[in-house]
């Protein structure tokens, strides 16, 4: 199910270990599975409890009962969320400072976030205002720390996740506030998501064509712009002010 550019991703060479995001939730689950079948490297798992639940500490055992099962070592990292308010933005910025921990400069770290997620994510930043030029989502790979972030998962939809684990008899566990609806994505997911899908049935696959469309178009305007600067540079590594002002003409 993961497409062939994940699977090449997984499998390059300059990546010495894979670490998994395990939540335990299905999404992490199921890209579990699939990474355990389809990488030849050494796999890891992280887990982030949050403390933020009831069921924080059910989680964490299940995650590392679940790895071991295939078997992988599972990692755990246990952090405080101090925020009164924007707790959301607060732990997600504590997991991600976690998950630095555990990687060196040749890891990968795969987290499971799907078309969805996307979807959800470029809603947010449009409300918020935020994202610069065009629609802005997820990007499928970026830096964290000294290694590389990668969502192998992002073309894939909830239903082809949950199929997946279903065809599978994969066991995964519901996290309680993913029904919290004062956090701002769980409302956009479960109030205004299924109102536009229900409206517009193929906005998913739409904003998801817009995302890569405008992420190509930002790529070449600031690979356009950064050639642009190398032809000002003078000798002293100044930039000449005629040259600037020709490009503002232009």
């Amino acid at each position: 199910m993961l497409d062939r550019v994940s699977i090449e991703k997984i499998n390059h060479p300059k990546y010495r270990n894979i670490f998994i995001g395990l939540s335990g939730g299905v999404d992490s689950v199921v890209m579990l599975d699939l990474v355990h079948k389809n990488c030849g490297k050494p796999i890891f798992a992280i887990h982030v409890n949050h403390d933020l639940n009831e069921k924080s500490e059910e989680a964490q055992l299940f995650c590392v009962k679940l790895a071991g099962s295939y078997p992988i070592k599972c990692f755990v990292a246990e952090i405080s969320v101090q925020a009164r308010t924007g707790v959301e933005a607060a732990a997600r910025k504590a997991r991600y400072e976690a998950f630095k921990k555990f990687l060196g400069p040749e890891d990968l770290l795969l987290l499971a976030h799907h078309s969805g997620d996307q979807l959800e994510t470029a809603l947010f930043k449009l409300f918020r205002g935020g994202g610069g030029f065009g629609l802005n989502g997820m990007p499928r790979e970026r830096a964290i720390g000294v290694a590389t972030l990668y969502r192998p998962m992002l073309p894939l939809s909830k239903v082809q996740i949950l199929r997946y684990a279903s065809e599978n008899q994969l066991k995964w566990i519901e996290d309680p506030t993913n029904q919290d609806e004062t956090f701002d994505r769980n409302y956009i997911r479960h109030n205004i998501v299924p109102v536009i899908k229900n409206r517009f049935v193929n906005a998913e696959i739409a904003v998801l064509n817009k995302l890569e469309s405008d992420s190509s178009m930002r790529l070449e305007l600031e690979t356009q712009a950064k050639e642009n600067l190398l032809t000002l540079r003078t000798e002293r590594d100044a930039i000449e002010l005629a040259g600037l002002k020709s490009l503002e003409k232009g």
